[in-house]
């Protein structure tokens, strides 16, 4: 019985400790080889994309911000909760730019007959939670049936490691799947997380990422593996994202600390 509360109690007390803060230095859609969309956070709003259409953002948990020095600042821990029945309730803050999906115009939007990327430039955050992350993704979510959502996220993966990962999230089946992992160099400045689609022949999304420097980017490193979108649907939307556990209530670890020092008190009288 002493050892499945001990087990109890650690398992409480380790559970959380606090989302880091995560800085977005910038956020870029191509479409056609073609600059559609650039927010450089900077000035508070979503910009229009570059044919002049007004753009907007569906913003989780909040307002974001604040904007500091031309960065955008994320922390998970100020966002809303979801429930994933893998992993546990999770916190999320971040924004999706709401290109248009309407299927009269076929022309706008990241649709079925384009090339596209999408890259989101982070400074180097290390991560204090396991399966916290912050990336960029592509996802047909918020509507029904959505069932493509492909993401690349800086992720703590374990205690002791922090990867880049190239993971599917089918948010009708409430499914998290990490589809291939690289391990993070922590020793620069920032980061580039970057999702393609180079062919209008097939729907495959390349992963694929590099370190920046003193405002250069070094070469990019692709994953070997590959995944799809568009299927059911002939549109995506970009997003960047901070996603961390929901942090365990001060209750819990006030229980948690108050069961371990019980069984302090129990060892200690089983040895007299």
């Amino acid at each position: 019985m002493i050892k499945l509360i001990t087990l109890v109690g650690l398992s409480i007390i380790s559970a959380h400790s606090g989302a880091a803060s995560v800085l977005i230095d910038d956020f870029t859609i191509i479409k056609n080889d073609n600059v559609l969309f650039q927010d450089a956070f900077d000035n508070d709003i979503a910009p229009d994309d570059t044919g002049g259409n007004t753009q907007s953002y569906r913003v989780f948990g909040g307002s974001l911000g604040p904007e500091q020095g031309g960065k955008l600042i994320l922390n998970a821990d100020l966002g809303e909760s979801v429930s994933r029945p893998d992993a546990g309730d999770m916190s999320r803050q971040g924004a999706r730019v709401l290109t248009n999906t309407n299927p009269d115009r076929p022309n706008r939007g990241l649709r079925t007959d384009d090339t596209f990327s999408v890259t989101g430039l982070f400074d180097l955050t290390t991560l204090l939670n396991v399966r916290e992350r912050y990336g960029v993704r592509l996802t047909d979510g918020g509507f029904t049936g959505a069932n493509d959502s492909l993401g690349l996220s800086v992720m703590r993966t374990s205690p002791s490691q922090l990867d880049v990962v190239f993971h599917s999230y089918d948010q009708t089946a409430f499914t998290f799947f990490d589809i291939e992992s690289i391990s993070l160099d922590s020793d620069h400045d920032q980061v580039a997380l970057t999702l393609s689609r180079l062919d209008t022949t097939n729907n495959n999304i390349i992963a694929s990422f590099a370190y920046v420097d003193d405002g250069v980017i070094g070469n990019y490193t692709a994953f070997t593996s590959t995944d799809t979108i568009f299927n059911g649907e002939d549109f995506t939307r970009a997003q960047f994202m901070h996603v961390a556990p929901v942090p365990i209530p001060v209750a819990f670890w006030l229980f948690g600390s108050g069961i371990l020092g019980l069984i302090g008190v129990a060892r200690r009288s089983s040895c007299v």
